[in-house]
């Protein structure tokens, strides 16, 4: 009797596991089939030859798989996909204003401000979180919120962090009210100690330089917003606004000394600390700009998006600055795009961009409002545009789209996107071919 009810207990194992084995065979199957388009780019206008010498490298993934592509010249792309040995959600790596900052192996969350206290998290491989707290006593002061619960900034906070795998460094996005000292702060990752418990004791930073802050109440001319900090291989680039132009310090981070700096005068940054200028004030770039690090050859490119002009056109300026042998403007290039061909909200901070010898390579995502027929749509079924450019200055030399079938499955995923069920880009740059990174 105790048999027989043993075997009733666990008859239903075998046709479970049978269930359990066809929907795992159908998941693979579905995704098999979804994932086995070509990614390739199509030509939209210019010469795709101008390509030539570098390649675009991204991963395609879901929480399934990962595809890794390179493509260039040739048009079709090399690529390879990984199965996951157990479906899990994976973070595309991108930054988008307000968020935490992935830098290396680590998310960072600015989690203070006075004094700085930076949480560090560490995804490890089961999943489970660890934090460390970073500090630096900063003294700082703002009278104008001096006495209430309320602080301003010029920028996100994150926007103050840049560095590498190995260092993390940090300045205050401080607006031109600030007063007092400030500086650019650092810490070694190998000093970071993570618990399963997360916490641990705080790790305070070293000082890699400081300067003294002078309020707009004392001389609006040498007051200034300091909007960000970014790092470009062993050099750092600290990004103000003074006097209405865009001033950038370079720093030799490892021998904690200044190594110049460049004004450009046509580069007229809102000051976040002023109310914002009306489109009629003329070029006016905002002071929310997303940078671009080549650390091998000690590149920056940023890029700063413009107010509307009247023809209702979407300008972006790029400024390639080379921190080699001091800070030097190498390329300036300017964007003109349709208002109507919006950033993709879905992959904000997914595309990249390149500067080698004289030419600047873009890959941006787009939601393409252009035909007026889109409107009728659900803006989930809106079409996406992954455009890879190439310019020369202001000239652009190629024009193309990156085919990877995105589209379906944002088709398929509303009314919400899935980071395990349905494909994101990630991890995209511009590469030189010579290299021998696998895609």
């Amino acid at each position: 009797m105790g048999i027989w009810k043993k075997f009733k207990k666990h008859a239903a194992l075998p046709l479970l596991s049978v269930s359990l084995l066809t929907v795992a065979w159908s998941a693979v199957d579905e995704y098999g089939n979804r994932n086995g388009g070509t990614i390739e780019l199509s030509d939209l206008s210019g010469d795709r030859q101008e390509l030539s010498g570098m390649r675009l490298l991204g991963e395609l993934a879901d929480g399934y798989q990962r595809t890794a592509f390179a493509v260039g010249r040739e048009g079709e792309a090399t690529a390879s996909t990984r199965l996951k040995p157990q479906p899990e959600a994976e973070e595309p790596v991108r930054y988008s204003p307000g968020a935490p900052k992935s830098i290396g192996p680590y998310q960072y969350t600015v989690a203070e401000m006075q004094p700085v206290r930076i949480a560090v998290r560490l995804l490890d491989n089961l999943g489970l979180v660890s934090n460390v707290n970073l500090t630096a006593a900063l003294g700082i002061r703002n009278p104008k919120t001096a006495g209430t619960n309320s602080s301003h900034w010029s920028n996100p906070a994150e926007y103050g962090l840049a560095g590498n795998a190995a260092k993390l460094y940090y300045t205050p996005p401080v607006t031109r009210d600030y007063e007092g000292t400030t500086g650019i702060y650092e810490w070694n990752t190998a000093d970071f100690r993570f618990g399963k418990s997360g916490g641990g004791k705080d790790l305070p930073a070293a000082v890699v330089a400081e300067w003294p802050l002078v309020p707009a109440s004392e001389d609006d001319a040498k007051a200034m917003d300091v909007i960000g900090l970014e790092a470009a291989g062993d050099r750092l680039a600290l990004l103000a606004v003074q006097n209405g132009e865009l001033l950038i310090r370079g720093y030799d981070a490892a021998r904690r000394q200044p190594i110049g700096e460049l004004r450009i005068p046509d580069a007229r940054v809102a000051e976040a600390s002023v109310t914002p200028a009306s489109p009629s004030a003329g070029t006016i770039l905002s002071e929310r700009y997303t940078a671009y690090a080549d650390s091998d050859n000690r590149l920056l490119t940023l890029a700063f998006g413009q107010n509307a002009d009247p023809e209702g056109k979407r300008v972006t300026r790029y400024y390639t600055i080379n921190l080699t042998d001091g800070v030097k403007l190498v390329n300036e290039t300017r964007i003109i795009r349709s208002d109507r061909l919006e950033e993709a909200y879905y992959l904000i901070g997914a595309g990249t961009v390149a500067y080698r010898e004289g030419k600047l390579y873009v890959a941006s995502p787009f939601v393409d409002r252009r035909d007026a027929k889109t409107e009728l749509k659900h803006m989930i079924y809106w079409p996406k545009l992954f455009l890879v450019e190439v310019y020369r200055g202001n000239d652009p030399l190629y024009e193309g789209e990156l085919l990877t079938g995105l589209q379906e499955d944002y088709d398929f995923a509303y009314p919400q996107v899935d980071q395990v069920q349905y494909r994101h880009l990630t991890n995209l740059r511009f590469e030189a071919e010579g290299r021998e990174a696998k895609p």
